[in-house]
């Protein structure tokens, strides 16, 4: 008889449970703006070519570059700059994911030796338009053939992590509304953090390589590039969150 008020009680909060996760699902569902897996013929021009998601590879310097062998994008060679589009511009209440895989890449003595000062990475940009447009906001790459890192003013500056993993899954989260950001390996061998520039309307990319000395170029070689945008989750999400674990608490207790 004791159990009777707790039942009643678990009866009117498991549809809360259920709106519970309804709304978290809601809060935390993406859309694809941009993807390119590369699968293309190898040794055909990336620039020209349509991305997966997304709009046209666009050479910005007229050096090239083709599909690999291994079904990806390797800058070895003369310095690149490759654009691209989202199919939507970040906004408010909105968060950005870059992800981007790494292969082993041709050559591969990256750090010191004839590549020391060479860079290679993906940037994300505001205000493009097509072409080489727009403006660079953030860097997320290899910093200077040392170690992965991040650069540009919209996040602090440049900062190195001390990963010399050439094969690497890294990404990248970024709040509109206030400027929060990550940057990390799938090995967890680093976790880059800090708060910078709110507000950008992030709606293009690129990747480039360049400085050493030439020939030596920096080089990534890139398996898939996707840019995720999500809403950022509500405090009514959260809310509805505690209500439904609390459900499941009482609903323990009633079955104990």
């Amino acid at each position: 008889m004791k159990k009777q008020p707790i039942k009643k009680t678990i009866n009117t909060l498991i549809p809360l449970l259920a709106v519970s996760a309804l709304a978290v699902n809601v809060a935390t569902a993406q859309t694809t703006v941009f993807s390119d897996t590369f699968s293309l013929t190898p040794g055909t021009a990336l620039a020209g070519t349509a991305a997966d998601v997304g709009g046209t590879w666009y050479d910005g310097n007229g050096n090239g570059g083709n599909i690999s062998a291994e079904n990806s994008f390797d800058t070895s060679g003369n310095g690149r700059q490759l654009f691209n589009s989202f199919t939507a511009t970040l906004g408010a209440g909105e968060v950005l994911t870059l992800s981007y895989d790494t292969v082993n890449p041709t050559p591969t003595d990256q750090v010191g030796g004839p590549y020391s000062g060479a860079w290679y990475g993906v940037s994300l940009y505001s205000g493009y338009t097509g072409g080489s447009s727009g403006s660079e906001q953030m860097f997320l790459g290899g910093v200077s053939t040392t170690s992965w890192g991040k650069d540009g003013g919209a996040i602090g500056g440049a900062q190195g992590s001390g990963d010399t993993s050439m094969i690497n899954h890294l990404v990248l989260t970024y709040a509109y509304d206030t400027g929060a950001w990550t940057y990390s390996s799938s090995g967890g061998a680093f976790t880059l953090s800090g708060t910078g520039t709110a507000g950008l309307a992030l709606n293009g990319l690129r990747i480039a390589n360049g400085g050493g000395t030439a020939p030596h170029w920096g080089d990534i070689n890139l398996d898939n590039v996707t840019v995720d945008i999500s809403p950022a989750p509500e405090p009514a999400s959260l809310a509805l969150l505690g209500l439904g674990g609390l459900g499941l608490v009482l609903w323990r207790r009633s079955h104990c």
